[in-house]
């Protein structure tokens, strides 16, 4: 039973990789704009300097 518990959240997230992926792509329009896209949103950010 916990090896199921641990395992599932993964397996979740595997499966909605997938359609994740192809709903961003069909929305920019092709494979490039999405990793584009995907490669801005995890970019390190600077830090703020006050």
């Amino acid at each position: 039973m916990t090896n199921g518990l641990i395992s599932a959240p993964i397996v979740i997230i595997m499966a909605l990789a997938s359609w994740a992926g192809t709903a961003l792509t069909s929305w920019t329009g092709s494979y490039a704009h999405t990793y584009l896209i995907l490669a801005a949103a995890t970019a390190p950010r600077q830090p703020e300097t006050t």
